[in-house]
């Protein structure tokens, strides 16, 4: 009994003894601030993924369609995403502003769309 206890207390302090020389200031790091490698999925391409794949999309929202349901368009071509109210993030978004519009693809029987998660302005 006593050298389970005495195991248990050693067990415990090792850790605590680590964090001794803690000062309580943490190091900021840095990391790399360049494009990734094929940042953004194309219009053309999504037909490929599978559903709930996360994907980015830069191009144009080119027309209202329904409820909640846009035309977006790049330069390999169209598809219809699906932005909620909430989504906006309080932006206007014109046919002319190139946006940046992160989401998943959302597959059915007979649909597939981009549900969209975010949306914001390029700024390139």
């Amino acid at each position: 009994m006593k050298k389970s206890v005495l195991g248990l207390v050693l067990a415990l302090s090792l850790p605590l003894a680590a964090l001794a020389g803690y000062t309580g200031q943490s190091q900021v790091s840095g990391g790399y601030t360049g494009e990734a490698q094929s940042q953004f999925t194309l219009a053309k391409d999504v037909k490929n993924l599978r559903d709930n794949q996360y994907i980015t999309l830069k191009g144009y929202i080119i027309s209202k369609i329904g409820n909640e349901k846009y035309m977006f368009k790049d330069e390999s071509g169209t598809i219809q995403v699906e932005i909620d109210d909430k989504d906006w993030s309080g932006l206007n978004v014109g046919a002319t502003d190139r946006v940046i519009l992160q989401g998943e693809v959302d597959r059915d029987w007979n649909s597939l769309t981009v549900d969209v998660d975010s949306v914001r302005f390029d700024s390139k």
